[in-house]
């Protein structure tokens, strides 16, 4: 999901000759600044509308219409498989990664992870929705199991 914002003129001027400059694009600076706001402590690191919880040892994981569980000794696999799937580069690449996140998932309430362009999306036969995770936010959401795991 895409979203407009409204600023005037120069500041898209701004963040063109930023990102230019920078060498990225202005998502990735708009990000930038997203990201050293939650490192800085200004910012919540949860992603909105995602909650994450442990209890008797199950993983649940909820956002919106989507939700699934997955035994809690297999959160940091499966958050370290999520942040594979940023680096996988080669087709084989991408398809070990794919093959060891559906394993996996497969312990997650038969959930079923697919990789798109510039997603990927957990489809759960449970949930009445699946969940898109741009992968921009990939490793957040898999910090935000992370830091579940940690706490539970």
């Amino acid at each position: 999901m895409s979203t407009n914002i409204r600023l005037a003129p120069q500041r898209i001027e701004q963040l063109r000759i930023l990102a230019e400059s920078e060498g990225k694009t202005i998502p990735e600076v708009i990000s930038g600044f997203i990201a050293g706001a939650v490192s800085e402590g200004r910012l919540n690191p949860d992603l909105p509308g995602v909650a994450i919880r442990i209890d008797d040892d199950v993983l649940t994981m909820e956002a919106g219409k989507f939700k699934a569980s997955m035994p809690a000794n297999s959160a940091q696999a499966f958050s370290a498989g999520l942040r594979a799937t940023l680096i996988a580069s080669s087709e084989s690449d991408k398809r070990r990664v794919s093959n060891l996140l559906t394993d996996m998932l497969s312990a997650f309430g038969g959930t079923e992870i697919i990789r798109a362009g510039n997603h990927i999306s957990l489809a759960s036969p449970i949930a009445a929705k699946d969940l898109i995770v741009p992968k921009s936010v990939v490793v957040d959401l898999a910090d935000q199991i992370d830091r579940a795991a940690k706490a539970s």
